[in-house]
Order: structure tokens, then C-alpha cells, then sequence
């Protein structure tokens, strides 16, 4: 026979799809006693298996940096992975930034040197580009770093801009800004062999709305000179 707080976290588990988190409910205070029974070896064996269906339940879901652990969670890593991957498979697009999908996806991207290489894998198949740019394929970066050399040969004298631009130049403007934030020493040393002075970049151009020169200012500054007399050199 089951106890009452394996019972209590079994059917919060099947209501919600997962386990209980609010510190404030009696199924994470069953669940945490639950924890401490099976570290102290003292669960029944009733209790043990029936709680089996939850999966992994006697690990912690906190982040691995609040239980001192090195490097991220491998448990929220594959909860992340899952997440991400019924909402593609669901939807046939990416998600939202602000989603909950769209936070798994910004937290893969920044623990992508941790994750395992068959969820990398799954990752790869279903969606390519879900690594950030700098960790791509080693295809993808000579294929760019190929059009920024011939970009440069072009245009010597300037790095591609983010504005007023083609939408070759802009790309290759996004692509080096994020290469400049690679630790890759093998792709540091291509850039600095193929394109040298590749870490400086062009400065930033302001939106219309940012500019002080936009229509609007323009428009005043027209207005003022036709308001006013004309000199004699005029």
C-alpha cells in the first residue's frame, strides 16, 4: 500500500504533467519527504516503484548553481530539449522569444558547449541554426568567412555596416559581431589570416528615428533659411 506522500506527488503528477514545485503545496512537502527517504535508504519499495513513472524524482530541479554543482543542470538541459521540441514538432516554427519555449531555446544557446551530443544531435535535425552563430557548423562559418573575404576585396577601405546597406552586407555585419565573441582558437586564426582587422568594428549607424537628420530636422532646417534675408554673397 502506498504512503500518503507518494500518493499525493503520484496524482500531482498526473493532473499537471510533472512534479510538484510550489514550495507552498503539500505535494512538494510529500515529494521532499519522499527525497529524504530514499537518500536515507529508509522508502518503501511500494512507494519506489509506483513513483518510477515520474522519472528521475529523486533529483532536485533547482539549478545546479544554487546546489554547488559545476556547469549547468543536465536534468534541465533534457527538460529544456524536450520542451523546445514538442513546441517545434506542434507548431512547425520557432517559438517566441517570450514564450516558454523561447526561454528554453535562449538557455540552450547559452549551455550549448554542455549539452550532450545525442540531445545535440536531436537539436540538429530538427531545427540547424539553434546554436549560436559562432558554434555553427564548421561549413557554415568558410562559406561566410569565403563571402567576407570576397566582401572585403570589394570594399577595401570600410567593414560591412548594419544600415543602408544590402542585405549581404547586414548579414555579414550580424555574422562578425557575433564571431567576435568566439573562443574557437582554430576560427580566431582564420579570420586573423584571411581578413585581418576583422575585430574592429564599423560604427554604429542610427535608425531614421535616432538620427538627428531625419526628415523632420531636415524639413526645419529648410524652412529657416528660406525664412530668412539673403546675404550679398548669396
Amino acid at each position: 500500500m502506498l504512503s500518503a506522500n507518494a500518493a499525493r506527488v503520484l496524482a500531482h503528477h498526473e493532473e499537471h504533467g510533472a512534479l510538484p514545485r510550489s514550495r507552498d503545496s503539500k505535494a512538494y512537502v510529500s515529494l521532499l519527504a519522499l527525497r529524504k527517504q530514499h537518500a536515507a535508504d529508509t522508502l518503501p519499495e511500494e512507494d519506489a516503484q509506483a513513483l518510477a513513472v515520474c522519472g528521475p524524482w529523486q533529483l532536485s530541479s533547482r539549478p545546479a548553481h544554487n546546489r554547488g554543482k559545476v556547469g549547468p543542470d543536465q536534468k534541465l538541459i533534457f527538460e529544456r530539449v524536450e520542451a523546445l521540441e514538442a513546441y517545434i514538432l506542434r507548431e512547425q516554427r520557432l517559438p517566441p522569444v517570450n514564450s516558454r519555449a523561447g526561454r528554453a531555446l535562449n538557455y540552450l544557446k547559452k549551455v550549448a558547449d554542455d549539452i550532450p551530443a545525442s540531445l545535440g544531435e536531436r537539436l540538429d535535425a530538427l531545427m540547424p541554426s539553434w546554436r549560436p552563430r559562432y558554434k555553427r557548423s564548421d561549413a557554415v562559418f568558410a562559406a561566410t568567412l569565403d563571402e567576407l573575404q570576397q566582401w572585403r576585396v570589394r570594399y577595401p577601405r570600410r567593414w560591412p555596416r548594419n544600415r543602408y546597406s544590402s542585405d549581404l552586407e547586414q548579414r555579414l555585419w550580424s555574422w562578425l559581431r557575433a564571431q567576435r565573441k568566439s573562443t574557437d582558437p582554430d576560427r580566431l586564426r582564420q579570420l586573423d589570416e584571411r581578413v585581418p582587422g576583422w575585430r574592429e568594428e564599423a560604427p554604429y549607424i542610427p535608425s531614421r528615428e535616432e538620427s538627428p537628420f531625419n526628415s523632420d530636422a531636415i524639413f526645419a532646417i529648410a524652412e529657416a533659411r528660406r525664412a530668412r534675408p539673403l546675404s550679398a554673397e548669396e
